[in-house]
């Protein structure tokens, strides 16, 4: 096996596994040495001139052309480096079918580099730069993160020096690993035993090549076509054949643009990009610009829409809700601009979905402190309206959370927080009229109280004791008249309730003081068919029903299931009412909220260690990261909210 082949094959491992790449569009702009009243005219010729200058050739080197020997050739792409300092690339990959696009920004003498890799005619999924000292590699699908050392010996540009039966690839190269960057850095191709022979000169991308075939010493037919720029040295289109040689292309590369020393903006090679990369031309203009706002009517997208809050994170309490089509979200088609949404406050509560949706899904709950203390709002999002419902004014609730709505879409059910250390628990009509303390009721059991509220099922509520270490009564109190129906006598009263949305179920987490364990449980409403569906060694929390009835999501703290020997921060599992489907979907940090889609396909994840939301494909298990063009990726992301 000859030398360049292990080479390639330790640089493919490098790479994220392909899938495509851009239909590329020359997109100009300006240069920031370029005033800003330049016309487009000007600019065109600026940058046309730019793509097409020669630049100085390292001493001692002379164009190559058809009458140059194997020597010459080989030198001419050993020292290709030395003929530029900094540079951009914009290219095509194709192999084995697929088609990639990749972009690189190179600077040898800082050292600094960006990369971007992707579909074709789609964002770009890998992203990886370096500012000179560190490398961050951002797969820009999962949402994960390294960052590592830059090695210093890749500073300045790199001459191997050619040993029999060694070879030293590019050593920037060597920790970016393009196969982009290898075709800039062509000494690579220039350390291998067997004869470079020119075929024909040919205009590519406005400049002029020479084609060359290499064929390794053992083998008699070709194993490589390069179209080299004759001045350069660098490799603007490669052929690979067979290892062994022969005239079937198995994989093909070609630069489709080419900057030399560009004037690229500093602020492209930080490790801590406030936005997420776009393919862009050499300074940073995105190729396909997307216009604010969504590209369809709000309830166009055939998975609906989904809501969601941005934090600045160095000032957490001002808050953007922002929407995005669910196609995007769960990576089935590109996000355009998030559209922002006018709040009345920019303060929210923190608990639970950005918006609460009645059962229609045509208005929903929103919860803002507004000159203090906390209001009530009812959003319409075929306006993007809010309309005031409670205000407490001046009465001692300084906070209020936990909207959910009654099964026929007339009540709304919120908690306050009195600031004492007391819960009330308040129903309100969306016109903002019949606002009553629920768990006021003469006709609850004194002894019982104070009482903790889980939700609904049909028009009644859950209410339970907050007493500790004593059993107490489950009740079902009717809003519509008050009247109050016990339920079970149980001390499963000291675990939080959680309804399915057609009320016939109720999961809960039962904490075993003997073991100590706890158990996801599940029963009905009148404390028949109780059921045990998994058991772990830390809290289950939160819980949360799909549509449909059958599925359950919730996240587990520390250990995995008993006896499995796994152990994470936290870790997502999904499960169905009967005790089947078991599956592990995500682990992460800190799970804050759940939502499935209305087809229960998929699951969104807030994960409040990254401050990041993903969406996970529940048939493959696939994680994709929220994120959108103009997102600031320094935002905490909160709340994801699905309609």
């Amino acid at each position: 096996m000859f030398k360049k082949i292990i080479l390639l094959t330790i640089l493919a491992a490098l790479l994220l596994p392909a899938c495509g790449t851009l239909e590329v569009s020359v997109y100009q702009t300006a240069t920031p040495d370029v005033a800003p009243q330049a016309t487009l005219e000007a600019l065109q010729q600026q940058n046309a001139a730019l793509a097409t200058a020669v630049v100085t050739l390292a001493p001692g080197t002379q164009p190559i052309g058809l009458d140059s020997t194997s020597e010459a050739i080989q030198q001419k792409l050993l020292h290709s480096a030395e003929n530029w300092s900094s540079i951009w690339v914009d290219g095509t990959l194709i192999i084995q079918g697929q088609v990639m696009h990749e972009q690189v920004w190179l600077d040898q003498l800082t050292p600094r580099f960006r990369y971007l890799g992707g579909p074709q005619d789609g964002p770009a999924t890998l992203f990886k730069v370096s500012d000179g000292t560190s490398i961050l590699e951002f797969d820009l699908v999962s949402g994960q993160r390294i960052v590592t050392a830059l090695a210093e010996s890749s500073r300045g540009p790199f001459v191997p020096v050619l040993t029999p039966g060694t070879a030293s690839p590019n050593p920037i190269n060597m920790q970016l690993g393009s196969r982009l960057a290898e075709m800039v850095f062509s000494s690579d191709f220039a350390q291998n035993e067997g004869p470079f022979k020119p075929l024909r000169t040919e205009q590519l991308i406005g400049r002029e090549t020479l084609v060359v075939e290499w064929t390794y010493i053992q083998n008699t037919l070709p194993s490589w076509r390069m179209w080299l720029d004759v001045n350069t040295g660098i490799i603007l289109k490669f052929q690979g054949m067979d290892k062994g040689g022969g005239d079937v292309i198995r994989y093909e590369y070609t630069i489709n643009q080419i900057i030399f020393e560009p004037a690229i903006p500093a602020e492209m090679f930080n490790i801590n990009p406030a936005n997420l990369p776009q393919f862009s031309d050499a300074y940073g203009q995105p190729y396909s610009p997307v216009l604010a706002g969504p590209t369809a009517a709000v309830d166009a997208d055939p998975l609906g829409q989904i809501y969601f809050f941005a934090l600045d994170a160095n000032n957490p309490g001002g808050a953007r809700l922002l929407r995005l089509p669910a196609s995007c979200v769960t990576g089935a088609s590109a996000c355009p601009n998030p559209h922002e949404i006018a709040l009345p406050a920019r303060t929210f509560s923190n608990n639970g979905p950005a918006l609460a949706w009645s059962p229609d899904d045509s208005h929903a709950a929103y919860l803002a402190q507004v000159d203090a203390p906390m209001k009530m709002f009812i959003f319409d999002p075929s306006t993007e309206k809010f309309n005031l419902i409670v205000d407490f004014g001046n009465y001692n609730l300084p906070f209020i959370d936990l909207p959910s709505w009654s099964a026929d879409g007339k009540w709304i059910l919120f908690r306050a927080q009195t600031g004492d250390g007391r819960d009330d628990y308040f129903v309100v009509q969306p016109d903002g009229s019949g606002l009553k303390n629920v768990t006021a009721s003469a006709q609850l059991f004194d002894k019982d109280r104070p009482f903790i509220v889980d939700g609904w099922i049909t028009n009644n509520i859950i209410v339970r004791s907050a007493r500790p270490g004593s059993e107490s009564n489950v009740y079902l109190l009717r809003v519509d008249d008050g009247r109050v129906k016990p339920l079970f006598d149980t001390f499963t009263t000291k675990a939080t309730f959680y309804p399915s949305p057609d009320g016939s179920l109720l999961a809960f987490d039962e904490y075993n003081y003997d073991n100590p364990l706890h158990t996801l449980r599940i029963i009905a409403p009148d404390g028949s068919g109780l059921r045990d569906l998994a058991t772990f060694r830390t809290t289950i929390y939160p819980v949360v029903w799909a549509a449909d009835n059958f599925t359950l999501a919730f996240a587990v703290y520390g250990e995995s299931p008993v006896n499995s020997g796994i152990t994470s921060a936290a870790t997502v599992y999904v499960m169905t009412r009967d005790g089947r489907g078991f599956m592990q979907v995500y682990t992460g940090d800190a799970i804050s909220n759940l939502a499935f889609s209305p087809d229960a396909q998929t699951l969104l994840v807030e994960d409040g260690g990254q401050n990041r939301i993903f969406a996970i494909n529940l048939t493959t298990l696939e994680s994709h990261l929220l994120q959108a063009p103009n997102l600031n990726l320094n935002d905490w992301l909160r709340q994801p909210s699905w309609k």
